[in-house]
């Protein structure tokens, strides 16, 4: 059992798409992710 999730950002441009991944869009995401089912995972 399991939840799949899937997400799709679309930038304006190349430019924002650097900075954004400069800025640790994917890392932090992937946090927040891992920070959500870390809690899930508590209260079951």
């Amino acid at each position: 059992m399991g939840t799949d999730y899937s997400a799709h950002v679309m930038h304006k441009d190349d430019v924002d798409r650097n900075l954004h991944a400069e800025m640790g869009f994917y890392e932090g995401w992937g946090t927040v992710w891992a920070q959500l089912a870390a809690l899930v995972e508590q209260r079951a």
